[in-house]
């Protein structure tokens, strides 16, 4: 049976816009293609999604590649499935929206081969707009759920796994963490068009606490595409708000403590946006004054009402 080094995960759901450019990106990789295997979750696509991964497997007869279908609805359930069906010591989790670098495959097999003690890794994430230039919201504090950017610098370094750690759309995680029974939470994380989130940073906590190594591999990187839908304030509501849920889930799960000291850095961050907001005003740029008000205020209001 064929036993690679590395699994590639990609989970998509409607996104036959941006698939083709992903699956590009993954077979034109200058690693031996020996070392890595592909798996793409269809997780219950109405699109040509189906279509288009089966048209890429049959055109690239040489990759070590299948498609799998997940009709439980839900990004957690998709990447489960992918867990469960990978075969990997270690397993690559990248968005269907994503595009590889080319040296990215060979990138994490020097770093791993080098530090096979890290279970949690991941590199840079850098937005690349696809329908014109980036909106004049935008700004520092935005950037993580919006774009899903990661930044944390140009060398290697650990990363704690509470205030830093890799994002879902360029992460690697050793076979050994999930050997341990540990699945994605089906409550957390975006499910059909909602926008939940928090799947990501709870991984990254329970690898922390098990005292696990995460660390941080800036060449292993990837260009997240960003679309104009998803600049658009309908969009931007229900993200914001999806992770004020997503967090009321979360602290529900920690017990009442934690739901209350959650919800009082949630209300000191809403006052924090306030204050932020005015400097912008003061630059000229009342946009991201308006959006840093729009953001933590659905963050807010997702917290205590969802």
């Amino acid at each position: 049976m064929f036993k690679p080094l590395i699994s590639i995960i990609v989970c998509t759901y409607n996104r036959d816009r941006f698939l083709p450019e992903c699956l590009l990106s993954i077979s034109t990789q200058t690693a031996d293609r020996t070392i890595y295997e592909l798996i793409i979750i269809d997780n219950n696509s109405n699109d040509n999604t189906a279509t288009i991964s089966k048209d890429f497997i049959s055109h690239n007869p040489e990759l070590n590649a299948r498609y799998i279908l997940e009709s439980e609805q839900g990004l957690s359930n998709a990447r489960n499935r992918g867990i469960k069906e990978a075969s990997g010591e270690y397993l690559v989790f990248v968005d269907d929206d994503a595009i590889l670098d080319s040296e990215y495959i060979e990138k994490i097999r020097q770093f791993i081969l080098l530090r096979p003690d890290v279970t949690g890794l991941g590199g840079k994430i850098i937005a690349k707009y696809v329908d014109g230039e980036e909106p004049d919201w935008m700004n520092p504090f935005s950037r993580g759920l919006f774009l899903s950017e990661v930044d944390y610098g140009n060398e290697i370094m650990e990363l704690d796994g509470y205030r830093k750690y890799p994002f879902g759309c360029n992460m690697i995680i050793h076979r050994r963490f999930f050997e341990t029974g540990w699945k994605f939470d089906s409550t957390l994380g975006v499910i059909g068009k909602d926008g939940g989130r928090c799947e990501e940073k709870v991984l990254f906590r329970d690898i922390a606490r098990k005292n696990h190594l995460i660390y941080y591999l800036p060449d292993a990187f990837v260009h997240h595409q960003i679309d104009v839908q998803r600049m658009t304030k309908p969009y931007i509501r229900k993200l914001s708000y999806g992770l004020g849920s997503s967090l009321r889930v979360l602290s529900a799960q920690e017990g009442f403590g934690a739901f209350v000291k959650r919800g009082i850095e949630i209300i000191i961050k809403f006052f924090g946006a306030i204050f932020f907001s005015l400097v912008y005003l003061v630059k000229g740029k009342p946009s991201v004054s308006k959006h840093l008000i729009a953001y933590r205020w659905m963050v807010l209001k997702g917290y205590f009402k969802g």
